[in-house]
């Protein structure tokens, strides 16, 4: 691509020549600077190598007309690069692999070069790499190697190997890959590059070959050319290769994928609408500006007007999409499958209000939905459900066999999200063909009133399990016994006596079931349940019970941080033994009078210790009180309580 070089003219009339000299390099300087052009300039050693060199075979094949693919890949531990054009000669094997800004694409933004620096990029991963031109019936094969010279600058020299005939042409580029034991290592990253490469290339063919055996890397993502005006064009991929592209729209020019600027985050549909499958968008060769290194797009109003114009173009063939669709009403936006076109999924937001659209994601469909009796008397509906996970789930079972047997489609809601949806609707007048009625309303209810065997639903909170059992069946499970009717009634009403707040707990029954394990929103289980000796956390004498439980657990609490924190203070003049006796009487019981005489026998004694008129004991004691690390010996400690005394 054209190279762009600013320069203002320089005016020296009147200025004699001794006074004038060029700003220039000596041969030590270029050196250096040869250096820097070979390694400092890329981020990404490997991503240089794979792209600069695929860049430079596209160009070859663009500029002769080749239709056979460019080929890259890995073979026998070599990543390679081979194109089918014709060749070099030995002055221009020295000349492109040998000098630095020598390019015939300099002038020209048709190639993808244009610095004469890519060639050599080679050297940024490895000290010799290896060319092999097939030219004019000859088949010649160079190294090209890097080396230290006197002044310690990194030269690099292009020296012939060998020549034999042949009837091939075109340029095949090596590099050793370097050994490396982590799971894809550097050949997994020089194919998934190779892979990129190939995936977006637009102005020729490009072939990834594996001999490594990582073949699920290697697989064909074929694309298909959706819109093309103004020279860009834009193609859709039938598998997505996003996690090569780590985003929805990739931008690329001439099929090389440069990184894009901070400031570029997203496009303004992206709020409304995402693409079926990864979108690249192709501009033309030097319709962004790149640095010398070509890793990124440069930040320059080119590029924020290059964006601004790739994202009207899309922009507007987006909308197209769109209205393809039609005015979609709430139930056809339930479904979730009418709000996409060939390459675009449109968010339900894109067609009403965020408030209408948002509540609407949680709606859920049972049945075929392909089934022509999704109508129901002329109008869609909604089946409400239990706001209960487990019970939601049950009612979904029941709603599909239903379904199977009445032939048709039905959605299904929850009771909040079925009040976020009325009164969104509401608030922003958004026309609804939505009708919301119950589950009971669907189908006849069995006789009795549920389940016919007294056993009900509950879900297992923690395992993702739900299974069914009676009021007795879930006690024994709950405690894990096995009681008889009367011994459940006996084991509850002594827990109702409990002095401790964490037992009683344990036989309350809150809207979602027991505080812990176990949820389910059955009325009549929790009838049965009652009837074992369950209690009601809605009843009046269960919340004073709790409240009372609550302030004695508080002060208990508040009582035994008291005692940790004397304990704390005295630990290190304790054997392990007495610490562990004193644990656990602490945890056991608060105001244990023993427990307290102890306490202040203990806090007398360091409080000696500490003020010893022996300089020698006193040390050693609050040494020992107020470091963590040392920890004195038992004989040590009595040691020293002799010598105070």
């Amino acid at each position: 691509m054209k190279t762009q070089l600013n320069t203002s003219p320089i005016f020296t009339q009147g200025i004699e020549s001794s006074q004038v000299s060029n700003m220039d390099m000596d041969l030590e300087g270029m050196k250096q600077a040869c250096q820097i052009f070979r390694d400092n300039i890329y981020t990404d050693k490997i991503l240089a190598v794979v792209r600069e060199w695929v860049s430079n075979a596209v160009d070859e094949h663009l500029k002769h007309g080749i239709e056979n693919p460019v080929q890259t890949g890995v073979k026998e531990g070599r990543f390679f690069v081979r194109d089918f054009a014709n060749g070099l000669d030995d002055n221009g094997i020295r000349n492109v692999f040998g000098k630095y800004f020598r390019s015939t694409k300099s002038n020209s933004d048709q190639p993808i070069g244009g610095f004469g620096v890519g060639a050599k990029a080679g050297h940024c991963y490895q000290d010799v790499f290896y060319v092999t031109s097939f030219y004019n019936g000859t088949k010649t094969v160079y190294s090209c190697v890097l080396g230290g010279d006197e002044s310690g600058a990194s030269i690099g020299q292009v020296i012939e190997m060998s020549q034999e005939p042949t009837t091939e042409s075109g340029l095949l580029v090596e590099i050793d890959i370097k050994e490396d034991r982590s799971n894809y290592g550097d050949i997994g990253t020089f194919l998934v590059y190779a892979k990129t490469m190939a995936a977006t290339a637009t102005l020729a063919k490009v072939e990834v070959v594996d001999d490594s055996g990582h073949a699920d890397i290697v697989k064909e993502s074929k694309k298909t050319l959706i819109l093309e005006k103004d020279g860009i064009r834009f193609y859709s991929f039938e598998d997505t290769v996003a996690s090569f592209f780590g985003k929805d729209y990739v931008i690329t020019m001439g099929g090389v994928k440069y990184n894009t600027p901070d400031s570029f985050s997203e496009f303004a549909f992206e709020k409304n609408c995402y693409p079926q499958t990864s979108i690249q968008i192709d501009v033309p060769v030097g319709f962004f500006e790149v640095p010398i290194s070509r890793e990124f797009f440069r930040e320059t109003a080119k590029f924020t007007n290059g964006i601004a114009k790739c994202e009207a173009i899309l922009g507007d063939f987006i909308n197209q999409q769109k209205q393809s669709l039609g005015d979609l009403s709430l139930s056809q936006l339930c479904l979730n499958k009418n709000n996409q076109s060939q390459f675009f999924k449109f968010k339900n937001s894109a067609f009403v209000h965020a408030k209408v659209a948002m509540p609407l994601l949680k709606v859920g469909v049972v049945g075929d939905v392909s089934h022509s009796a999704l109508e129901h008397k002329g109008r869609k509906f909604v089946a409400i459900v239990s706001n209960s996970h487990h019970h939601r789930c049950d009612q979904v079972e029941k709603l599909k066999t239903w379904c199977a047997d009445n032939s048709k489609t039905v959605f299904f809601v929850t009771k909040d999200c079925m009040e976020h949806i009325c009164t969104a609707v509401t608030h922003h007048q958004v026309d609804s063909d939505l009708v919301f009625r119950a589950v009971s309303s669907l189908y006849p209810k069995q006789k009795g009133g549920g389940y016919t065997d007294g056993k009900f639903s509950v879900y297992r909170r923690g395992y993702g399990s739900s299974f069914r059992a009676s009021a007795l069946e879930l006690h024994n499970r709950y405690f894990g016994v096995d009681h008889s009717l009367d011994d459940a009634k006996a084991f509850l009403a002594q827990l109702a006596q409990s002095d401790s707040v964490s037992e009683f707990k344990k036989i309350i029954l809150y809207a979602n079931g027991f505080e812990r394990s176990f949820s389910f929103a059955s009325v009549s289980l929790k009838k049965d349940l009652a009837t074992l000796g369950y209690l009601k956390y809605d009843d009046g004498a269960t919340k004073d019970t709790l409240n009372k439980l609550n302030e004695i657990s508080g002060k208990v609490q508040t009582a035994r941080y008291a005692l940790r924190a004397r304990f704390t203070a005295c630990r290190n003049l304790l054997t392990k033994e007495t610490q562990s006796i004193l644990l656990s009487r602490i945890d056991k019981d608060v105001y244990n009078p023993k427990l307290s005489k102890t306490m202040d026998c203990i806090e007398k004694i360091v409080e000696k210790l500490k003020n010893n008129k022996n300089e020698l004991v006193s040390t050693f004691t609050n040494l020992a009180l107020n470091s963590y690390h040392f920890q004195p010996s038992r004989s040590d400690v009595r040691k020293f309580i002799k010598a105070a005394k």
